[in-house]
């Protein structure tokens, strides 16, 4: 309708008083149809715009309108939430938030905001308060599934033609001999022809013919098959989005709030999304010309599952997914290089990422005479990820690594404070409408990676020196270890005794020898035998360790149990392991000595 008022850029206009293309679409309308993201919402509500479909739990995809404009460049439209540019995910924006999404698809439209809308703008509104006095209260629940539609085909294991005929094509000059053809029908003479001298079963130097490595052969006549997709996909991905909201007003305040929680389980086994949505949007009048508010949505999502690796075209239905202890993937289910086993990576690696954002908007508003407003909108948000990631020092493909871990603290603190003066007036059939807008934003970005790797090697202790996320540091005249190290443990790699020392003289002195560090002697390189070590072991790939370590004593007695070349050798006096998860997030290795001296590392 004509008289329909939509959201423009920093304001609302009615429809016949647009001259630029803009559509329109309210939530009430898809209620029924219970979308699951914005971008679910938009994709067949809207002309013009294109929305790819998502590939993964989380539901982020591409939007485009009006095609492709760049070749390399983004072409996702600028998003704005609450009238604020807004610089975060749209998945992480609860749908059932939205009042209604407005899109300008022209630069008539779109001018208002600059280059920063070349591809179009998308406008979200979110609910406010009712004119309800009592309180609405709201539950929504989706339970529901998702199923894969196709996947590409590949060849049954009991049809060895594809084989042949790659073979054949391969050595086209015994193409036509028979040599690579089936066995199967051949007796006698023929059969005794066709083996050429070759002993054993027929179908077994037939497949070996066929360049079949003897893993696929052993399980081809064992009847062994293995359907790889069915490792690696499931059939349905059970998803449920629950959310309950709040909405009423009192006097002259109206509140809207909801809390949202969603989960998504991939098609990929092991792969999925979380995430808790929180919304409180409020406004009050404070005077007849006064009115404030404040906009807020707070983000906790979980991006740290880790899937199955979904390439199974180059392996062989006789692989064999394990080892012959039935529980160790098999790194080359073919026993060559052309694919890996697709569990590897859900198996030697864990990972942990969580991702908080908090975004808000406080304005206030005050009416002028003469049809003058101004509003002042401050738009702070913060973003912490924590992210940790541990690779096992048993992963085949990363054995001389040793193991390798990394942890990253990540902070964005992005503000934007809008100043607009508006003076509407109308002229008879004429109205007038201005818009001044003045606006600052800045963006600051803090980020802190550690990282750790060569916890074992070949079974002895690697080589080396220990690293306590950049706290240690080696100068010429000693290993250094800063006051307060204990209390800023990061990685730590275990070392033999004679790097640790490196650089002290040889046999030492008094000084050096008792100087003590943050309550730990120190000792000379002489005092200290690589023959007596605290064994790699020690920082088992698939150990937890705690990050405080208490310092130990000077005594005889609080030497470390070590024995050089040993299987695993607990610390003495150490608290510092714990079997809480697996990755490897710090510890502090003791060192025996000789003489009853000991070395905290």
């Amino acid at each position: 309708m004509l008289s329909e008022v939509v959201v423009v850029g920093y304001g609302t206009m009615k429809k016949q008083d647009l001259t630029g293309a803009v559509n329109s679409l309210k939530a009430t309308d898809m209620e029924k149809e219970q979308r699951q993201t914005i971008q679910d919402m938009l994709r067949s509500g809207v002309a013009g715009l294109a929305v790819g479909m998502e590939t993964d739990a989380k539901g982020n995809t591409s939007m485009m309108i009006r095609g492709k404009s760049t070749i390399s460049a983004s072409t996702s439209p600028l998003l704005v939430l609450d009238g604020v540019i807004y610089p975060g995910q749209m998945t992480d924006i609860n749908p059932n938030d939205v009042e209604r999404i407005d899109v300008l698809k022209d630069a008539s439209s779109a001018a208002v905001y600059g280059a920063q809308a070349a591809n179009g703008v998308v406008l979200i509104t979110t609910k406010k308060g009712t004119s309800s006095k009592k309180p609405v209260i709201n539950f929504n629940a989706t339970v529901g599934a998702s199923f894969v539609a196709s996947l590409p085909d590949v060849y049954k294991g009991k049809d060895l033609n594809f084989r042949r005929d790659v073979i054949k094509s391969i050595n086209s000059a015994d193409a036509a001999s028979g040599r690579y053809d089936s066995p199967e029908n051949l007796s006698g003479a023929e059969l005794e022809a066709w083996m050429d001298g070759a002993t054993g079963d027929p179908t077994e130097v037939w497949m070996q013919r066929l360049e079949y490595n003897d893993i696929e052969i052993q399980n081809y006549m064992s009847g062994n098959e293995v359907n790889w997709k069915d490792w690696i996909y499931q059939n349905a991905a059970f998803r449920q989005d629950y959310t309950v909201s709040i909405a009423g007003k009192k006097e002259e305040m109206s509140y809207y709030s909801s809390l949202n929680y969603v989960k998504n389980e991939s098609n990929i086994k092991g792969g999925g999304y979380s995430a808790i949505r929180a919304r409180v949007n409020v406004e009050n009048k404070v005077a007849g010309f006064l009115t404030y508010g404040l906009n807020t949505q707070f983000t906790v999502r979980n991006e740290g599952y880790i899937g199955r690796d979904n390439s199974y075209t180059s392996l062989s239905p006789f692989g064999s997914v394990y080892e012959e202890d039935g529980v160790t993937p098999k790194y080359y289910p073919n026993d060559n290089n052309n694919a890996t086993n697709p569990l590897i990576s859900q198996t030697y690696t864990d990972k942990r990422n969580d991702i908080y954002n908090l975004n808000a908007s406080v304005f206030m508003k005050a009416d002028l005479p003469l049809g003058f407003s101004l509003q002042t909108t401050y738009s702070p948000r913060f973003e912490w990820t924590n992210y940790a990631y541990h690779r096992s020092a048993d992963h085949p493909a990363y054995k001389d690594e040793g193991g390798y871990v990394q942890r990253q603290n990540t902070t964005l603190f992005y503000w934007q404070w809008d100043n607009m003066l508006k003076w509407k007036k109308d002229f008879g059939k004429h109205a007038f409408d201005f818009t001044g807008l003045l606006n600052w934003e800045k963006r600051r970005y803090w980020s802190n990676i550690f990282r750790g790797h060569l916890f074992v090697a070949d079974g002895r202790v690697v080589r080396e020196p220990v690293r306590w996320a950049g706290e240690l540091r080696a100068d010429a005249a000693e290993q250094h270890v800063p006051a307060g190290t204990e209390e800023h443990m990061g990685i730590v790699t275990a070392v033999r005794a004679g790097d640790l020392a490196a650089g002290v003289p040889a046999g030492g002195n008094a000084q050096n020898a008792q100087r003590p560090l943050n309550g730990i002697p120190k000792h000379s390189a002489a005092a200290i035998p690589d023959a007596v070590l605290c064994h790699a072991a020690d920082l088992d790939a698939d150990v937890r360790l705690r990050r405080r370590h208490q310092p130990h004593g000077d005594g005889a007695g609080d030497g470390a149990r070590a024995v050089a070349g040993g299987r695993r050798t607990a610390c003495a006096d150490c608290a510092a392991v714990y079997l809480e998860e697996r990755r490897v997030l710090g510890c502090v290795v003791r060192v025996g000595a000789v003489g009853g001296a000991s070395l905290a590392v």
